[in-house]
């Protein structure tokens, strides 16, 4: 997935130019099993730290559920 079909160019750049072991760290915060991380070779980290981008869930990438309520109750109390 890396070959550019799914990959913006700058995210592309970035997982080609960043490390192993930086690759690694990524995919170790993003849950994959440290055992099976260790054993990939580089090609095998690349591809699956640009799985992660492509499918949204990577390093860096926050999603958080806003409660529409609680979202009022929040503006309303700075409002006063």
């Amino acid at each position: 997935m890396i070959d550019g079909s799914f990959n913006p160019p700058a995210q592309k750049s970035t997982v080609t130019k960043s490390s192993c072991d930086r690759l690694r760290l990524q995919l170790f915060k993003a849950g994959y099993d440290e055992e099976v991380v260790l054993a990939w070779s580089r090609e095998d980290l690349m591809r699956n730290h640009a799985e992660l981008l492509v499918r949204g869930t990577g390093p860096g990438v926050v999603v958080q559920r806003v409660d529409p309520e609680g979202e009022k109750a929040r503006f309303e109390h700075e409002a006063k």
